[in-house]
């Protein structure tokens, strides 16, 4: 085949040759023209071979190449007949030894010989003539050179699939081949899913890396200079862009094998065509260790090379394409060498060594069985192979919960184009043509209708009878164009009534220029491209002129589709979960929350645990997702606080090429000032470890804990009391101290937090001088004036402290050693079950083996109430001593120091030299400063909701809190103004916790 195609070459240029007088060098049209005819072959089965041949020079170190081939092909110029079969003899030489991969194509030819023997008296013909014949032979060596890369490449994925079906065989499974758009790993998956396709699995695998992003981000290494945030980020990135149709990102696309298994709760196997299998297990966090074990694994073939590619595999018995297996020989590298052969018309034989390669295991599980080896080689016709190049374009939205769009269903497609009249494929596959207006003779109409309504009166009519957009509307047409009464009685000589040949009379007519023009009924139908059914049924349903009637098709009840009792029972199921909704942002949405550890598959599966129960037959994880989203405005809360908001808007803004310049430069000071918070940081704690008598820590209130909890799926169901714990870490000696309290003992606010700050510092040993604190910047809880006031009382009543700073990371940004301390102690919890808020406690001194946390309980009976104190002490807090504003949204630093009782030391910015507010606010005249007391917060213990304490003593009826931890319950006060709270607030809440 390769030999006839340029055969076909050697004749356009002759065929060009033949065109060349009429081609001017001046004239671009006709050179066009020319161009074209000379990549004109008349061999239908060498098309597609030239065709992929030129996508081959798509890269741009072949652009210039293809420039140059264009420009041979342009200005080519045979005016000898006599070179003819010179040309087409170098075609023939180098096709035939196009095989081999020594062969190199002549940079001279006779033809430079026959042009130097030209008479010298023209110069410039001569040189013109030998510069066509070098242009002409590097041609032919790039199409020589294209045609063996693309045959050696093409070979290559030959072996490749021939190795890996070698490798299925071995092991009972066959492949089926799944369309490379960049949808074929969910395709190849999809096949093994009933009642799911590859783009519905798409969605449901991002939906669930999304949910369940705590799991799959530790997986993402982080790059250069990457912290935590931004590894997040990307994640979150690389997600929403695998959730378009044909994208693929390998970063997130590592974790598909993982989440696949996670999320259909099977195993998954990938067989590779380099020898290797990669086997994915459910992890215990999203099923039982024993129920995944027995199902039926997912099982993949990957094609390692490039372009690589996932197909389905299936056991024999299966339905589907099963692809013959190639025996071949194993070698270490498994890469063909090429063999000449100097039969042009044989095809091209796969030499490889016959030395025996790796073996591989023959254990049964997740091991591969050996192929079978042989000696000999299938013979393979070679084509040259185009990779697949589609792509979807970018969606302009992207939402994590996808609505559907009946209108691009397939069914809604065609009923429209089947009411715009125009051509459309039906449901059983048959091609119906579009309508037109159908030519009709009324010559000897008694109505003279071709005269009445001329051609284009007539097209006017067909194109605004199928311009409505419904099928009652152009009903509705119909019906005020025909006229349908009985007919006259006529009575006989006898008076009696004459039999009618027909009981009722209609006319039509069309409305044209304003005016009623009576038709015959054929020219009516053909004007329409009507049927007299249609009509019929139009005229049968319609009142008063008016089509009264509805349109039936599609109308069914599938046989398949949910009853509504099952409906019922899924909404049953969802409001069966405690939503709390976002206390302080209610002005702003209507939306509630559930607890963050549930997901929808977690409440599914809850609910087909209720179904087996009853004997209740479950709906789908699809249909439950719908009604969940569709029905309620219900969402698993994440706090804001886990995520910086300005680099996921900017994250947006650049993936959607909306970012300015404004955006970009107030990103890049947002991530310098991250940076220098954090050096910041690290030169504190260099000089605690040097210096004892500084002191540093890191402070952060942990995420709130639980009680009870457990595994009992009945715990979802019910309302838990909160836990805090408020973790102070020591830079310098790894001391971590934890103050937990439970939500009748007191609440999450400022004057909570600096109640523990300020015990912490006072147990610090007598040889700290100078304490300087590392927090976020929440200012609910850490950067406000109440624990301003602590730290200020503090530095005064606490002999050996002389300085206190307090020091603010950048928000977004505030991961810190205290950290450590929340992963450690929700590792150490895992499977424990905790029935009371003091279970905490040991969970909380086990959380490390060496050097224990210190546990410190605390009281209702404990919390100081430093409002006051604040009122008292800082009366001015806006200005400082030089007259400038003071915005503590900004700070980033404020400093107390023992000598400067009325003033308090701030920066805005790591860099700038510290300012000083005079908080006294005027002077004293000279009078002693006063001693204040600080009282406590509060008098008894914090009530909780009715609905809370009822959910409460439910658990301890039903038997999941044991009897001696009922006493604590039961005596919890309740109150009916008390509110549930989000158990992990945002920024803003916490903001409010301290009012």
């Amino acid at each position: 085949m390769e030999n006839s195609v340029y055969q076909n070459l050697a004749a356009s240029f002759v065929s060009a040759s033949d065109s060349a007088p009429h081609m001017s060098s001046t004239n671009g049209e006709q050179q066009s023209e020319v161009m074209e005819e000379s990549y004109a072959f008349n061999t239908s089965d060498d098309e597609p071979l030239v065709q992929k041949l030129a996508d081959n020079f798509n890269s741009s170190d072949d652009e210039p190449l293809v420039n140059m081939m264009d420009s041979i092909t342009a200005k080519s110029d045979f005016n000898s007949s006599d070179e003819e079969p010179l040309i087409l003899k170098q075609v023939m030489e180098i096709a035939d030894n196009s095989s081999d991969p020594t062969f190199q194509p002549s940079e001279s030819s006779p033809h430079d010989s026959e042009s130097e023997s030209i008479d010298s008296s023209f110069p410039a013909q001569n040189r013109q003539q030998r510069r066509k014949t070098k242009q002409q032979n590097d041609f032919l060596k790039v199409q020589a050179e294209s045609l063996a890369l693309a045959r050696k490449r093409e070979e290559n994925i030959t072996c490749h699939q021939a190795r890996l079906d070698n490798i299925l065989s071995a092991n009972g499974l066959v492949r089926t081949e799944v369309y490379p758009d960049g949808n074929c790993f969910f395709e190849a998956s999809a096949f093994h899913l009933e009642e799911t396709s590859g783009r519905e699995l798409r969605r449901c695998l991002c939906e669930h890396l999304e949910d369940n992003f705590g799991a799959y981000v530790p997986f993402m290494p982080p790059t250069d200079g990457e912290d935590e945030n931004d590894v997040f980020m990307r994640f979150l990135s690389n997600v929403g862009e695998l959730q378009q149709p044909g994208k693929w990102s390998n970063d997130a696309a590592d974790l598909l094998p993982q989440a696949l298994a996670d999320w259909s709760e099977r195993p998954v196997r990938i067989y590779q065509s380099d020898k290797a299998i990669i086997v994915s297990t459910p992890s215990t966090s999203f099923t039982n260790a024993t129920t995944w074990q027995h199902a039926e694994p997912i099982t993949l073939a990957y094609i390692v090379h490039e372009p690589t590619h996932y197909d389905a595999c299936r056991r024999p018995d299966h339905s589907g394409t099963q692809h013959e297996v190639h025996i071949v020989s194993e070698t270490d590298d498994f890469q063909p060498t090429h063999q000449s052969t100097p039969n042009k018309d044989q095809n091209q034989t796969h030499g490889g060594s016959a030395g025996e390669g790796p073996s591989f295991p023959t254990t049964q599980g997740d091991s591969l069985k050996t192929p079978i080896k042989d000696q000999s080689r299938d013979k393979i016709n070679i084509t040259p192979r185009k990779q697949g190049s589609f792509q979807t374009p970018p969606k302009k939205h992207l939402s994590r919960k996808k609505k559907a769009n009946p209108e691009a269903w397939s069914r809604n497609v065609r009923k429209s184009l089947h009411l715009q009249g125009k051509e459309y494929v039906s449901q059983t596959g048959k091609t119906v043509p579009a309508k037109c207006v159908q030519q009709i003779d009324c010559s000897k109409c008694r109505y003279d209708c071709n005269f009445r309504v001329s051609e284009d009166h007539r097209q006017e009519l067909f194109h605004a009878f199928y311009a409505l957009d419904t099928y009652e509307r152009q009903k509705d047409f119909v019906c005020a164009n025909v006229r349908d009464r009985e007919t006259i009685t006529i009575l006989g000589a006898d008076n009696n009534p004459v039999p009618k040949k027909r009981q009722r009379c209609r006319t039509f007519f069309f409305i044209v220029d304003g005016q009623e023009q009576h038709v015959c009924k054929k020219f009516f139908l053909a004007t329409l491209n009507l049927s007299e059914t249609y009509v019929d049924h139009a005229l049968k349903n319609s009142t008063n002129g008016t089509f009264a009637g509805k349109e039936r098709r599609g109308r069914s009840r599938p046989h398949n589709k949910n009853s509504e009792e099952a409906i019922e029972g899924v909404r049953r199921h969802i409001e069966s979960f405690p939503a709390v909704e976002s206390h302080y942002t209610r002005k702003d949405t209507q939306r509630k929350y559930l607890e963050p550890g549930l997901t929808v598959k977690k409440m599914h599966d809850l609910y087909v645990q209720q179904c087996k129960e009853v004997g209740r037959q479950p709906v789908s994880t699809k249909s439950y997702r719908q009604v969940f989203n569709n029905d309620y405005n219900l969402a698993f809360h994440i706090p804001k606080k886990d995520q910086c908001s300005l680099c996921a808007a900017f994250t947006m803004k650049k993936i959607k090429e909306l970012a300015t310049e404004d955006d970009k430069k107030a990103f890049e000071e947002h991530q310098e000032r991250k940076k220098r918070a954090r050096i910041e940081k690290e030169k504190d704690k260099a000089e605690a470890k040097e210096d004892r008598r500084k002191h540093v820590v890191t402070l952060d209130l942990q995420a709130v804990l639980q009680a009870p909890c457990g595994l009992v799926s009945l715990l979802y169901y019910r309302r838990k009391l909160s836990v805090y714990n408020f973790t102070i870490y020591s830079l310098a000696d790894g001391e971590a101290n934890c103050y937990t309290w439970d939500e009748s003992e007191g609440k999450r606010g400022a004057c909570e937090i600096a109640t523990c700050i300020y015990f912490y510092l006072r147990s610090l040993p007598n040889s700290v001088e100078e304490v300087i604190i590392f927090s976020d910047c929440c200012s609910g809880q850490n950067r406000n004036q109440y624990l301003a006031a602590a730290l200020a009382h503090a530095v005064q009543n606490i002999g050996n402290i002389k300085t206190i700073t307090h020091k603010y990371l950048e928000s977004g940004h505030t991961q810190m050693e205290c950290d450590s301390m929340h992963a450690a102690i929700t590792f150490a919890k895992k499977s424990t079950p905790i029935y009371t808020p003091s279970g905490w406690d040991i969970i909380l001194r086990m959380a490390r083996r060496t050097r224990p946390y210190q546990v410190i309980p605390i009281k209702f009976t404990d919390f100081l109430n430093f409002k006051s104190l604040a009122a008292a002490t800082l009366r001015n807090t806006k200005t400082d001593i030089a007259g400038q504003k003071v915005n503590w949204l900004k700070l980033k630093a404020l400093r107390f120091e023992k000598n400067r009782e009325e003033e308090v030391l701030y920066k805005t910015s790591f860099d700038q030299p510290y300012q000083t507010i005079k908080v006294a606010g005027g002077s004293k005249r000279g009078r002693a400063a006063p001693v204040h007391t600080i009282p406590y917060l509060y008098s008894q213990k914090l009530p909780i909701s009715e609905a809370k304490k009822t959910d409460l003593l439910y658990l301890c009826s039903s038997g999941v809190i044991p009897e001696e931890h009922h006493s604590f319950y039961t005596s919890l006060i309740v109150s009916p103004a008390a509110m549930d709270r989000l158990p992990q607030p945002d920024i803003n809440e916490q903001d409010n916790d301290s009012e």
